[in-house]
């Protein structure tokens, strides 16, 4: 199982995902905005969406192609997997 990575830019920061596939579903590695393979590869790697709980435990992640200037998405953009390791969304981070 290889690492793969997608990236959520906001503002001047790159937050990058990096998730193994487990049975059609992700499992997420990391997320933080001190990744530099998110700053390098951005335009290259996939973009993505983190789906939240209240009490910020991420489900399910949001995958689509790179698109450039496109930041606000539809809510139906890309194809939503769930995560089989729910975590609060800063739990995932070194």
């Amino acid at each position: 199982m290889s690492v793969q990575f997608a990236t959520k830019r906001l503002i001047d920061s790159v937050w990058t995902v990096a998730f193994k596939w487990v049975d059609g579903k992700v499992e997420i590695v990391s997320y933080d905005r001190e990744n530099t393979v998110g700053y390098q590869y951005e335009k290259d790697l996939p973009q993505c969406t983190l789906i939240e709980q209240d009490d910020r435990t991420v489900t399910a992640i949001r995958l689509r192609k790179h698109r450039s200037f496109d930041y606000q998405w539809a809510e139906d953009a890309g194809e939503v997997f769930e995560v089989v390791n729910p975590q609060h969304v800063f739990s995932y981070s070194d």
